[in-house]
C-alpha cells in the first residue's frame, strides 16, 4: 500500500497563507509543482513536508513535479517566508 505524504505548497498568488497537498511520493522543498487551485491548474513551490493530514481538511493531490532539483535553496524560501510574514 503506498502511504500518502503532505506538502506545504506556497502558490504563487497574494495569498496570506501556504496549503496543504497530499502526494503519494517524495516531494524535495524548493522544486516547483503543478497543483489544482479552484478550477484552475497553477504553479506552487514546495515549502516542506508535514508529518500530519490538518484534521477535517480535503485534501487535493499535486498534479506534477516540474523540477528535478530544487531552484529555490533552503535559504531563499527561510527568506521568503520572513519577507511574506514580515510584509502581510
Amino acid at each position: 500500500m503506498i502511504r500518502k505524504k503532505y506538502f506545504e505548497i506556497a502558490v504563487f498568488a497574494p495569498m496570506q497563507q501556504a496549503y496543504t497537498y497530499s502526494f503519494s511520493g517524495d516531494v524535495t522543498p524548493g522544486v516547483r509543482v503543478y497543483i489544482p487551485f479552484g478550477k484552475r491548474k497553477i504553479t506552487g513551490v514546495c515549502l516542506r513536508e508535514i508529518s500530519e493530514c490538518p484534521n477535517g481538511v480535503r485534501l487535493r493531490e499535486i498534479i506534477e513535479i516540474i523540477d528535478q532539483e530544487p531552484i529555490y535553496s533552503e535559504i531563499m524560501l527561510r527568506l521568503a517566508s520572513w519577507l511574506a510574514h514580515y510584509y502581510i
